[in-house]
């Protein structure tokens, strides 16, 4: 890897801030392809790639979030597009899972010899709430890969928390299987972003 790769990495991941403030300008589709290319470029549990993206990007589908009210920041629904991060959560069945593994240990990236220990911390995550919190993982990675490339191609992205997943589902008519996991994540051309030293983060 050269010093200016590793330089213009170090820049992008100094660089990404939480963007609050947005242009009115129009999102390029291709500019939100590759944003979303680099999340499903993201590494998650035994490969099983739970995240589904709704890009929200017309004002009838952001209507219907403010009025179910789903969306507690208004400021939100200003950005020219919104994506909206969900976890399905039937890539976690037991075939799904089976297939997934079946796939790794055939790809030789996984060792067939340490499948009894998999299955054992298995069985006890699927039934609990740690399955939940892997959905999270996932899928926190791969909104964590659109940030960086969003970063990369002039773009501000803004991860958010204070929302009612259960309305945002029914207001887009989510399938049932899909878990909103907490982030509302939009991006646009930034208007204006604080200069802030990383020792004040």
């Amino acid at each position: 890897m050269s010093q200016e790769y590793r330089a213009a990495i170090d820049d992008i991941v100094a660089r990404r801030r939480s963007i609050r403030k947005y242009k009115n300008d129009p999102v390029p589709k291709n500019l939100v392809l590759k944003v979303v290319e680099a999340a499903r470029l993201a590494p998650s549990a035994s490969n099983r790639q739970p995240w589904r993206f709704y890009i929200v990007d017309d004002e009838i589908s952001k209507e219907r979030l403010r009025q179910s009210q789903g969306v507690k920041q208004p400021f939100v629904l200003e950005a020219p597009v919104c994506v909206v991060c969900c976890a399905d959560m039937s890539v976690y069945s037991t075939a799904e899972t089976e297939s997934a593994i079946k796939g790794l240990v055939d790809s030789g990236d996984l060792d067939p010899n340490g499948l009894d220990g998999y299955w054992a911390w298995w069985n006890q995550v699927a039934q609990g709430p740690d399955l939940a919190r892997l959905a999270f993982l996932d899928v926190g990675i791969a909104v964590e890969h659109m940030a960086l490339a969003a970063t990369a191609y002039g773009l501000g992205t803004c991860w958010m928390r204070r929302i009612d997943p259960e309305a945002i589902a029914k207001a887009l008519s989510l399938p049932k299987d899909y878990a909103v996991i907490a982030p509302y994540w939009q991006w646009v051309f930034p208007r204006k972003s604080r200069n802030r030293g990383l020792t004040n983060r």
